[in-house]
């Protein structure tokens, strides 16, 4: 695996939605102690997908956490190129249905699945985006899909759902504790810039 999956810059035609949900995960004390990682491979998440060439945008392994973030193109017809006949219309459709797969990928493997729009840019903060987690800590099963519902649920898979479950409640009462301890401190805690990632 190439280090620059998981390297702390990024690339040049990175959005601006991926980079500041980076500075907020980097920064935050809610997720700190927890290796952070962009453009995570899906395969390294769920071994039975397809397509190797897919990735996360970002990965928090240690809270069975995986982090999408979604441009317009995710919602309505964007034609970049001005190209297209259609307007858009057949890039989206494919963009709805690779979001699909891999949120089912993230949730068949044990993972908690949150998606952050481009209208939400505005509003991250370390809050907006564990309150997204604890949402959708529940969400084991999707309510719609074309890839679990073809398939039975593994033992293994069942028993890493549990243990993912476990370790997220304990996982956010440490959290809890921290937040608690530097407020009674009165100090701020080391940010997680570079952890987890690699500097090119």
């Amino acid at each position: 695996m190439k280090a620059s999956r998981f390297r702390f810059s990024y690339r040049e035609n990175t959005s601006a939605l991926h980079k500041a949900v980076g500075e907020v995960l980097r920064s935050s004390t809610l997720f700190s102690g927890h290796q952070i990682y962009q453009e995570y491979p899906v395969v390294r998440i769920n071994t039975n997908y397809s397509d190797s060439s897919h990735h996360f945008d970002w990965a928090i392994p240690g809270l069975f956490l995986v982090i999408e973030c979604h441009g317009k193109q995710h919602y309505s017809p964007v034609d970049f190129s001005g190209k297209a006949e259609d307007g858009g219309i057949g890039a989206l459709q494919d963009t709805r249905r690779r979001d699909n797969q891999k949120k089912n990928a993230a949730i068949e493997a044990g993972f908690t699945y949150i998606e952050i729009p481009y209208t939400a840019e505005k509003l991250l903060t370390e809050e907006y985006i564990w309150g997204l987690y604890q949402e959708n800590l529940n969400e084991i099963q999707p309510k719609q899909s074309c890839i679990l519902e073809e398939t039975t649920e593994s033992d293994y898979s069942i028993r890493l759902r549990e243990r993912a479950k476990t370790y997220r409640k304990s996982a956010y009462l440490r959290a809890k504790e921290r937040r608690m301890e530097v407020r009674s401190r009165g100090t701020a805690e080391p940010s997680l810039q570079g952890k987890g990632t690699s500097k090119n």
